[in-house]
């Protein structure tokens, strides 16, 4: 009952309805040529209006990070709590990305301390996710600083395509090219056939995405199961 429950929260803090205003789905480096602007799909409330800003930190070079995109988004979360907006193309990984409530600084100004915040105007930050393009720039991450967030094992190369799972809401990552191994959260890799629809690179932008559906134990091992536990009583 309680893994039940468990699973139950995930889900629910995941789907856009319940309020969780959180970044869902997004390209950090889409296929070919670099695209003047790329979607970028959040949750919040269902058929609630919202004015949000999307901010981009440079993690290349170490401590001294500077927001290099900053883009006010505004429109009405969807009646399943979805949106689709439109941001300038970020630049190809290492980054972190965040999802914020206001921004009265400008790009170049620098945010590596939580002092930053509050000089950048910033006064709730919702969501944030790092990507790096090796192993080192994860050292540069800016999720200290935002006070939440997740760091992005490193895939081995430029994810193509970023996304939280439609049912427990972990970070999930497809390279590019797209060979048919997912990135699950701890770094490990499960092949597109272990989700409920196949993730690809063009994303479920809308809709709700893909979710990883581990294998539950067979008749068989369950049967075994039982008999070792006999074993043992008769012991």
């Amino acid at each position: 009952m309680k893994k039940k429950l468990a699973i139950s929260l995930l889900a629910l803090a995941s789907s856009g309805a319940s309020g969780a205003t959180l970044i869902s789905e997004f390209a950090p480096n889409p296929a070919g040529g670099d695209p003047v602007t790329v979607d970028f799909e959040i949750t919040g409330d269902a058929n609630s209006a919202f004015d949000l800003w999307v901010i981009s930190m440079d993690t290349d070079f170490g401590p001294g990070n500077t927001v290099d995109r900053a883009t006010n988004v505004t429109g009405t979360f969807d009646a399943a709590g979805f949106a689709n907006v439109s941001v300038p193309d970020f630049e190809n990984p290492s980054f972190t990305v965040a999802l914020v409530d206001t921004f009265t600084g400008a790009t170049g100004d620098i945010l590596d301390s939580p002092d930053d915040l509050t000089t950048l105007g910033i006064s709730t930050v919702f969501d944030a996710i790092t990507i790096s393009d090796s192993t080192a720039d994860l050292a540069n991450s800016v999720i200290g600083a935002l006070g939440t967030g997740f760091d992005l094992p490193y895939t081995g190369d430029e994810p193509g395509l970023v996304f939280r799972d439609g049912t427990t809401g972990l970070w999930r990552a497809l390279n590019e090219p797209f060979g048919g191994d997912v990135y699950l959260e701890d770094g490990t890799t499960a092949p597109d056939t272990a989700f409920d629809s196949a993730p690809t690179l063009a994303g479920t932008f809308g809709s709700v995405n893909p979710s990883y559906t581990i294998p539950e134990p067979s008749v068989s091992f369950l049967g075994a199961f039982a008999l070792l536990g006999l074993l043992r009583r008769r012991r």
